[in-house]
């Protein structure tokens, strides 16, 4: 996905990533000095995968501003953004290194509504109680474990993410129920993948 990557200090600079594919999902584990991202207009236009990415900070500190809104961050918050909108994002607020685990989901798996998801982008989730604090855990598993998964099984942990994510944020919404186009198509969408 192009982005334009500015680290703080480009000499000492150091990054990690690994990928793991959860079916039609995927969760990314990455680690990095201080940076700061920009995804621009010029940019989105370039390519685009049409995805929600939901990050878990699970080590030292980071921002992210979309759409009007901004979170600080810190170990055990996690954020949602746009893949599709611009952002502004960085790490290091402590001037130390982050690494957070992302979920990438794409948009037509995530059964809420467009004007729906864009009230959460750029918001701070705790993710230390209730269901955000299981799905920060099934994350953690998933990246811990996921290596010695076998391919199906791997489809099967990306529904239950998607799932687990989409209480998470009707959860954050406040809302009890999702809207009936959304979760009819939701529905649908679990049984083509049941059925393949």
């Amino acid at each position: 996905m192009p982005s334009a990557l500015s680290a703080r200090d480009a000499a000492a600079f150091h990054a990690e990533g690994a990928f793991l594919g959860l079916g039609p999902v995927q969760l990314s584990r990455f680690s990095y000095s201080p940076l700061r991202s920009r995804r621009t207009p010029a940019l989105i236009r370039r390519g685009d995968p049409e995805q929600y990415q939901l990050g878990l900070v699970t080590r030292g500190s980071a921002w992210y501003a979309q759409g009007g809104s901004e979170a600080e961050l810190h170990a055990g918050d996690m954020v949602l953004w746009d893949t599709s909108r611009p952002y502004d994002s960085g790490s290091g607020l402590d001037d130390g290194s982050v690494e957070v685990l992302v979920l990438q989901i794409p948009k037509a798996r995530l059964p809420l509504a467009a004007p729906q998801v864009d009230q959460l982008v750029a918001r701070r989730m705790d993710s230390t109680t209730g269901i955000r604090a299981v799905l920060a855990q099934f994350l953690g598993a998933v990246v811990g474990n996921g290596s010695d998964c076998r391919p199906h099984d791997l489809g099967s942990l990306g529904s239950v993410a998607v799932e687990l994510a989409a209480a998470c944020l009707i959860q954050q919404l406040g809302a009890e129920t999702q809207p009936p186009e959304a979760a009819r198509a939701h529905v649908l969408l679990r049984q083509v993948d049941a059925f393949t």
